[in-house]
């Protein structure tokens, strides 16, 4: 069962699921929503997917928090704020499309990440080109992330960023990236290979450098900087690209 909606009056400040019931597979959103109130689609329970149009800047507080079904959301650029918890408890949600700078770039702290939003079920975020910057503990604790693509279109990684993000085991930054926090990848225990694109790399991984095995340098990578790679114990060997002075 599908139900168009482009009332923002009615997704703003209606709980849906007890107006159309929680059987509704597919909920089509139109452009003249603007926001996406608290508790909106909460236990739309058959949910599986959900697009955010452009229209909308705004998704409230456990806006889809019960949504069991759904398995993946695309978050717009046009967002600029989303509620904690909006979608708590939606356990088969493992991929993210997440192209909202202001979500990314927003300030977070250890209990409030982006982990909180999403659930720490997520296992893939994917980033798009009009992310610019990602902040101290935006997901921090994401520990079922396996893989970490950072597109060339972000210049900014705040601190402890990734930190604990245990389940990765593969993180590429983008040839853009010019300044990347402490501890940005601190405690990422089981990263194996590293791709770096970025013109200067410092000492980013920390503890996270155990099993390490493969570093692949790209030809953007100008300076490697003091002790960036010390205890890289699994490290057998390195090509330094002539790009590096």
């Amino acid at each position: 069962m599908s139900v168009s909606l482009n009332s923002n009056t009615i997704v703003s400040q209606s709980n849906i699921s007890s107006i159309f019931g929680s059987q509704v597979n597919e909920y089509i959103i139109g452009n003249d929503v603007l926001t996406i109130g608290d508790n909106a689609f909460s236990n739309c329970s058959e949910m599986t997917s959900v697009i955010i149009p452009m229209s909308v800047t705004t998704i409230g507080d456990s806006a889809f928090r019960g949504c069991s079904k759904l398995s993946s959301v695309t978050i717009p650029s046009s967002v600029k704020s989303i509620g904690f918890w909006a979608f708590s408890g939606c356990g088969k949600l493992f991929t993210v499309f997440l192209n909202s700078n202001s979500i990314t770039s927003k300030e977070y702290d250890v209990s409030k990440t982006i982990g909180s939003i999403f659930g720490q079920q997520v296992t893939e975020y994917i980033f798009g080109e009009d992310v610019k910057s990602i902040s101290q503990y935006a997901f921090k604790g994401c520990e079922k992330m396996t893989s970490l693509s950072i597109p060339e279109s972000v210049k900014y990684i705040g601190k402890s960023a990734f930190y604990d993000c245990k389940g990765l085991t593969s993180v590429t930054i983008g040839k853009n990236v010019n300044s990347i926090g402490d501890d940005a990848f601190g405690n990422c225990t089981n990263i194996e290979a590293l791709s770096l694109n970025c013109k200067k790399i410092g000492n980013w991984f920390g503890a996270s450098k155990a099993k390490v095995t493969s570093i692949t340098f790209g030809n953007e990578v100008e300076e490697i900087g003091t002790s960036a790679f010390d205890g890289f114990t699994g490290i057998t060997s390195v090509n330094i690209p002539k790009s590096v002075t």
